[in-house]
């Protein structure tokens, strides 16, 4: 059963990636298929002038349950990828928002949309979540980028702006177990993985460069705004001591830590069953 939403669907104007996207979007959405977003809920797009990291407050202009931002993405490396995820700074703010701040996350979307990335992909572009980085940060509403990398090519590919579009309104959230992810790149593999392999699905992801900056709070604000069930390291990814600190802080807060395993184990049962046989 589905609870009707309200969605805003954000691109920038300087941004030929959300452009890209958001005219597949309408041109999808004017045909004769039926897609479960705009089945089930109302979509309304908005366009703003200035870049989409740092629109804070938006969420004040548009009236929306959750918020979709429709971007590029920029690497120094040229891949062509497909990402998602939520925003965020966990130390500076060096492109955009606050530091120390963390916006509200929608993992269940975040793991509908990327599932549907992967299936979608052009061939030879990379799907993945990314850790949490940039602005906006000062947002009520939850919200989460999707975007198309890495260079103007991609960002001007049709086939990647209609694989983002099919996938976003394809998107039917199942159940999932809501999470958050500690170690990695900024790509989030071992995480990604998970997600395309179970019904583990993360909000905010901290990488292992970052790791040191999460401390009692940030990590409690980390759980609320993924409204996550458990945990997740990438113990390969982290150092003893680095795990071993994440760890305390985890079962000082009472966050459950679930393995990989364990989240692939339990993607077949209800998360209140889980909690009762464990």
């Amino acid at each position: 059963m589905y609870v009707q939403m309200r969605v805003a669907l954000i691109n920038s104007r300087v941004d030929v990636a959300g452009q890209n996207i958001r005219d597949h979007l309408r041109t999808l959405l004017a045909g004769d298929r039926r897609w479960p977003l705009a089945d089930h809920h109302t979509l309304t797009f908005y366009e703003v002038a200035g870049r989409l990291i740092y629109q804070d407050r938006i969420d004040r202009e548009v009236d929306a349950d959750l918020i979709i931002f429709i971007s590029r993405h920029s690497s120094a490396q040229p891949t062509p990828a497909l990402t998602v995820h939520v925003t965020g700074n966990y130390e500076t703010a060096d492109l955009g928002g606050e530091p120390g701040t963390l916006v509200p996350a929608a993992p269940l979307w975040m793991h509908a949309i990327l599932r549907n990335l992967a299936v979608r992909a052009p061939e030879g572009y990379r799907v993945s979540y990314e850790v949490t980085h940039h602005g906006p940060t000062a947002l009520a509403t939850p919200s989460l980028f999707v975007e198309i990398g890495s260079t103007a090519t991609e960002w001007a590919d049709p086939a990647a702006g209609r694989a983002v579009a099919e996938s976003i309104l394809s998107a039917a959230p199942l159940e999932t177990i809501n999470l958050i992810g500690f170690g990695g790149t900024h790509y989030a593999v071992r995480q990604t993985g998970i997600a395309l392999s179970s019904r583990g699905a993360f909000g905010h992801i901290v990488p292992t460069r970052q790791i040191g900056a999460i401390n009692p709070d940030l990590l409690r604000r980390m759980q609320e705004a993924s409204s996550a069930v458990a945990a997740y390291i990438d113990r390969k990814s982290l150092s003893t001591d680095q795990i071993g600190r994440v760890e305390r802080m985890l079962d000082d807060a009472g966050i459950l830590l679930l393995s990989e395993s364990e989240i692939l184990e339990i993607s077949g049962l209800e998360w209140a069953t889980y909690l009762r046989v464990r």
